[in-house]
């Protein structure tokens, strides 16, 4: 506090000695507007707002129209205004700052360089002018502007992560009044795009976090799954976890965690929920200002969790209760008639009273509630996602009003708007429990009155349904699970047990389920249950006789004659024939069979295979047989296995377990393993296996390989195997094609991959293997699981019993030896664009028969799929995959290598031994002292100086490679002077010292015949020295100016071009990285920033 109290009294005596009139009299206010802002933020002094809106519109005053600095001083005002306007909830201050920042706007067109922030700053009071009073013109044009802003945040850009959570906002508040689930999605994935760019440290974090919890927790009220709601309860911990006290956010941080909890304690019951959702309710109301305009939202989540709290410890003396109606009220005396949130607050106030009127039977309370109630369903529309909630709360309300009244229109209204809401949810939806109560209610209540048994009937039906969705820990089942026994127990009295017996041990059989122990209608349904089984068994004859299409008893009904150890002799109830009828029934559950399963349990197997094995080889081995099998083939084993006769019998099961059980047994029987290997003479191919079995056919080297192969896969317990050489049909372009893009998947998917060694003899040898040299190979060491490695003559490797080679300590640190790859991707290796210079040298000193394959081979590990040109040139296949790795990840470490350049690009390879020399990384960033206070306060316009080259390059895209050519986005250092030094003794290369502008003078060799120049003198020459703007430097931690001028002014790995017509650039090859280094950062200031077309 004291230092900022020293720089506004520095700041005000400079003023001073500005006065009206001086030039800089506008700099200086404009400076002390903005530490009083910030001393605002961090200690909250009302005075500060006031001066800096006062300061800001004295700058702006002295600015005459169209000056340089009048779009930033309206910026300004209007952020002061906003400040207030969240501060104090005065409209006009709203509306000024939307008309300012409109101002601003105007004055910076496409092209200026702070045109992004107007645009997001515009939003952003649309957005809250929307959030007070609705109209969604407001919220289009808020989305309008932010994707107008998001596209001038490109992947890379510095800034891209609050244009994602900013349009992720301005798409959430849309779904809330529109309810559309595109909108949402779209939110969600803007949201989680933004928060992949705030990793864990980054002091925006937080808010990202906070905003994914915000729209899941939407997500579940309109859906109800609980995978969505655990996660957004998780990044609300997570949030609060890396989130200090002062945060700004803070209420919202807690509101949102509160909001979480609550809709957990709805589906779960669990009073832990509530309990600290009201905790967290209050401490967001405490950390909140009283004309802030999140205000109402707050009060409103309170008074909702005082409401369910009021509701479960049913004490009519309660404070909860008083409490959550004032909450309630005060929301909406808050909210605006225009307010798109107003429903919900109505709801909130509805839901308060009716609750009290429900413990104190006020019906002065009960007709509020349904002026809100219907107040709430008339605002919202069907699409708002909380439209059900509304619906449902006016139903319970006229619903319990008939009960008062008798009005029987009340109860056609209620049952009406119950089933609205149930047909606007799905069963997954949290109150979908509370709707079917409801509505099992209304049936009962008719049923009283008209005596329709139908409305009985249904009453048990709905009541039953509610308590399977229903938790059994719930709070609330207990009341459920009470009036469904009242509806059992009437339903029950209602029936003949002589003529509707089934009906009766139906009901009975729910009277055991729903009653206690020593409930005294138990000994009432189990005696009508014996009854009805002894008279059928008497009927009938043989236990096995009985039709257990009209009976449908399995083993788990049997058991619910268990509760007759309940009834002691004596008691009523344990009467005429126990004796005989339990040894009735337990002679029929020891014969009686299940039911039988739905009809087409088959097609059921049948369709989830298919989609199993469409995941795996097109081929298999059978090792037992030897026979080579194509899918129907796999598939007619499958079907004649004791796994599908097993499978068969999953009509015991629910449809979920009997598909996971399903899914199960499949993966498990078409297990196989992979054989890799170096291709050798003989190898059996498709076409001279085909129909037959390997194991009846003679041959050496492959074939006995083959043989030997499918006995080990014998031996390790599998049924089937996959070889490359006989499982693929070669002759087939489109086949092969399609096995070069899965085979990375099927090694992956493999139990375990055999790696025959067939120029192994000795332990500890491995590393002398030819099989670590081949292309091919490095995927199939990558890919699997698991690994065994198998000597010439098939036995182990080595004498140590392992399941897996790559959790053998000793052969990992035999492989990291022989390959250079570090364990960790040894054994959890993920394929992907990721680390691509590395994985490239990896693969620098290997090879392929085929020298196109060598670039083949890395599809799978790259997880690229392109067009499989056999013919093609190694120069045309390389130069494809690289291309492609550039586009898709902007890495220009790919470029970092040495050798001739290639006929595909100058920028690429010739081959891929060029990557043989490891990546040289640039060093970490300089630490940066900490900066001095006028450097911390005016950092916005220090970034103006220090990140105007930072914002130019994240302005532009990404390299990209387009018809051959790569667009290289770039620092450019203009090359000044050339002088040869010497030519290299017996080469045919020369050694020359380049001078380049902003750079120290620096020494190459290379075989390029280079155009001279020994003076400072026109005409310039052909060459620049770049250095490429890629993924890795937009994705370095930039904090602040200092660290971005630290970063500019280390070393880097240079390119040297050469400018040919039509504005085109070759690259020069030299024989050794060309490492630059910068002379002093005013220089790195001043270069030229471009995108360069390289042929």
């Amino acid at each position: 506090m004291v230092d900022f109290d020293k720089e506004v009294t520095r700041l005000r005596a400079m003023l001073k000695l500005h006065p009206p009139g001086n030039p800089n009299r506008s700099m200086v206010l404009r400076d002390l507007a903005f530490v009083l802002r910030i001393r605002l933020a961090q200690y909250g002094s009302e005075m500060d707002l006031e001066d800096s809106i006062d300061l800001g519109r004295a700058a702006l005053e002295l600015l005459p129209p169209r000056h340089p600095q009048q779009s930033d001083a309206l910026n300004n005002l209007a952020t002061f205004l906003h400040d207030r306007f969240e501060r104090e909830g005065v409209s006009r201050d709203l509306e000024e700052a939307i008309t300012l920042q409109r101002d601003a706007l105007g004055l910076r067109p496409p092209g200026h360089v702070n045109r992004s922030i107007s645009l997001h700053n515009l939003a952003t009071f649309l957005l809250t002018r929307f959030s007070r009073e609705g109209g969604s013109v407001h919220l289009d044009e808020a989305i309008a502007l932010g994707g107008e802003g998001l596209k001038l945040h490109p992947p890379g850009h510095p800034n891209r992560d609050f244009s994602l959570l900013n349009q992720s906002t301005y798409l959430h508040a849309r779904f809330k009044i529109q309810g559309s689930m595109t909108d949402l999605e779209d939110a969600i994935a803007y949201g989680r795009a933004a928060l992949e760019l705030r990793p864990l440290g980054h002091a925006k974090r937080p808010s990202a976090l906070f905003g994914i919890a915000s729209m899941l927790d939407d997500r579940f009220k309109k859906k109800g799954e609980m995978s969505v709601l655990q996660e957004a309860i998780h990044l609300s911990r997570a949030g609060l976890e890396v989130s200090t006290p002062q945060h700004s956010g803070r209420a919202l941080h807690f509101h949102t965690l509160a909001s979480c909890l609550y809709n957990r304690f709805i589906k779960l019951g669990e009073a832990a929920d509530l309990q600290e959702a009201v905790n967290l309710a209050r401490d967001a109301l405490a950390a909140t200002l009283e004309k802030n305009y999140d205000r109402p939202h707050f009060l409103s989540m309170l008074s909702l969790c005082l409401s369910e709290l009021f509701r479960i410890r049913s004490v009519a003396t309660s404070p909860e209760g008083e409490e959550a109606v004032t909450l309630g009220e005060a929301a909406l005396v808050l909210s605006l008639p225009g307010n798109p949130d107003r429903p919900s607050f109505l709801y909130t106030a509805a839901q308060a009273l009716y609750y009290r009127f429900q413990m104190l039977g006020s019906i002065a309370d009960l007709e509020m509630a349904i002026k809100h109630a219907r107040a709430a369903i008339e605002l919202g529309s069907p699409r708002r996602p909380l439209h059900p909630v509304y619906l449902g709360v006016l139903a319970d309300c006229l619903r319990d009003r008939f009960g008062q009244e008798g009005a029987i229109a009340d109860l056609d209204e209620a049952t009406a708007l119950v089933r609205t809401a149930l047909g606007l949810t799905s069963p997954d939806h949290p109150y979908w429990p509370s709707y079917l109560d409801t509505l099992a209610s209304c049936h009962w209540h008719k049923f009283q009155r008209f005596s329709v048994l139908a409305d009985l009937e249904e009453a048990v039906t709905l009541g039953r349904v509610a308590m399977e969705l229903s938790p059994a820990e719930h709070c609330h089942s207990a009341a459920l699970r009470k009036k469904l026994v009242t509806y059992v127990q009437e339903l029950f009295r209602k029936q003949n047990p002589s003529t509707e017996s089934m009906k009766v041990v139906t009901l009975s059989r729910l009277m055991l389920d729903l009653s206690p122990g020593e409930h005294p209608i138990r000994p009432v349904a189990v005696s009508n249950i014996t009854s009805f089984l002894r008279n059928k068994s008497c009927q009938q004859g043989a236990a096995s006789n009985l039709d257990e299409g009209s009976v449908q008893l399995n083993h788990a009904d049997f058991s619910l004659l268990q509760p007759l150890a309940l009834c002691p002799n004596g008691r009523s109830g344990r009467s005429i024939g126990h004796t005989d009828v339990e040894h009735d029934v337990g002679k029929t559950a020891m014969v009686l069979s299940p039911c039988s399963g739905p009809p087409r349990i088959e097609q059921l197997i049948g369709n989830i295979a298919y989609e199993i094995l469409k995941t795996l080889p097109v081929r298999l081995l059978n090792a037992r047989t030897g026979v080579l099998c194509d899918r129907v083939a796999q598939l007619s084993h499958f079907e004649s296995s004791d796994h599908y006769k097993e499978l068969l019998s999953t009509a015991l099961f629910s449809p979920s377990q009997q598909s996971d059980l399903i899914h199960l047994t499949v993966c498990d029987y078409f297990q196989y393993i992979t054989l890799s290997h170096r291709w050798g003479k003989g190898e059996p191919l498709l076409r001279d296996v085909e129909g037959r079995s390997i194991y009846n056919l003679t041959g050496k080297d492959g074939l006995a390989k083959l043989q030997n192969f499918c006995k080990t896969v014998l031996r390790h317990g599998y049924l089937w195997a996959w070889s490359d050489t006989c499982c693929i049909d070669k002759d087939s372009s489109v086949e092969l094609h399609e096995a070069i893009g899965s085979m990375f998947s099927w090694y992956r998917k493999s139990a375990l991959t055999i790696v025959h060694l067939s120029d192994v003899t000795q332990p500890d040898s491995l590393f002398r293997s030819a099989w670590l040299t081949r292309g091919w190979t490095l995927q199939e060491l990558l890919a699997p699981c698991a690994i065994l490695f198998y000597k010439a003559d098939w036995s182990p490797y080595t004498d140590r019993t392992s399941s897996n080679h790559k959790t053998d300590s000793a052969i990992l640190d035999e492989l990291e030896k022989a390959t250079g790859i570090a364990s960790q991707y040894l054994t959890c290796f993920s394929p992907g664009i990721e680390n691509a210079r590395l994985r490239l040298q990896w693969v620098s000193t290997r090879c392929t028969t085929r020298p196109e394959d060598i670039a083949y081979s890395l599809f799978g590990i790259f997880n690229l799929h392109l067009p499989v040109l056999y013919g093609e040139m190694v120069e045309n296949a390389l130069g494809r995959l690289l291309a492609e790795i550039i586009s898709r990840s902007g890495d220009t470490s790919v470029l970092d290598w040495i050798g001739p350049p290639s006929s595909f690009n100058s920028c690429v390879p010739a081959n891929i031994a060029s990557y043989a020399t490891p990546l040289s990384l640039p060093p970490p960033p300089n630490k940066v002292e900490p900066q001095s206070l006028m450097l911390t306060m005016r950092k916005h316009w220090a970034r103006r100086d220090a990140f105007k080259m930072y914002r130019a390059l994240s302005r532009l895209a990404l390299p990209q490679f387009i018809n051959r050519r790569l667009l290289l986005p770039c620092i450019v250092h203009r090359v000044e002077m050339i002088k040869r030094k010497q030519a290299e003794p017996g080469t045919l290369s020369d050694l020359y010292q380049i001078y380049a502008s902003g750079l120290k003078s620096l020494e190459i060799t290379s075989s390029e015949n280079l155009q001279e120049r020994a003076e400072w003198s026109t005409p310039r020459l052909p060459y620049v020295l770049v250095r490429p703007w890629g993924s890795r430097l937009v994705g370095t931690a930039i904090t602040n100016a200092e660290q971005w001028l630290s970063r500019l002014e280390e070393p880097f790995n240079a390119l040297l071009l050469a400018e040919l017509p039509q504005n085109e650039y070759k690259r020069i090859a030299t024989f050794c990285r060309i490492v630059a280094h910068p002379i002093d950062s005013g220089r790195i200031l001043q270069s030229e920033i471009s995108t360069l077309t390289v042929v």
